[in-house]
């Protein structure tokens, strides 16, 4: 943590408009992973003023849907709690959805629940690479057409 927050502090130093987002596992202490490191400390990471954007990783499809509901809330809280934004990732890449659909659902979730930005790892859905999911071209096209959806709102 501290690498990450003198980095930061250093870059406000020479460009203070530069944004800083960190982003840390989505958690719910023993469930996924666990949160032993400093950096998984929401309220921690939250509250250091170096940051602009609290953010939490990426959540494979096949978890229930009270878990993308929980980490959601709770990341949307968190940044609120420290006048940050907030930010949810959508897994990209070697994984996809058993049905597409679920990319839309997701998301409408996380625009329901006042995420501030959403983001996606990897380009292209990894198409190329050996993280690419089994579509990784329509995963990726799922993606972008639903973040033009919600964009237009």
């Amino acid at each position: 943590m501290f690498i990450l927050e003198d980095t930061s502090r250093k870059i406000k130093e020479v460009d203070p408009k530069q944004e800083i987002t960190c982003c840390v596992h989505a958690t719910l202490n023993t469930y996924y992973v666990t949160e032993y490191r400093g950096y998984d400390n929401w309220d921690m990471v939250a509250a250091s003023p170096y940051f602009d954007v609290f953010s939490t990783t990426i959540i494979a499809w096949e978890l229930p849907v009270p878990f993308f509901e929980n980490i959601t809330r709770r990341t949307v809280e968190m940044a609120k709690k420290y006048g940050k934004q907030s930010e949810r990732w959508l897994m990209g890449y070697y994984k996809q959805p058993a049905d597409f659909a679920q990319i839309e659902k997701v998301i409408d979730l996380y625009e329901s629940l006042g995420v501030d930005r959403l983001a996606s790892w990897t380009y292209r859905g990894g198409y190329g690479t050996v993280l690419a999911a089994p579509d990784a071209l329509k995963l990726w096209d799922r993606i972008g057409e639903n973040y033009k959806r919600v964009l237009k709102k």
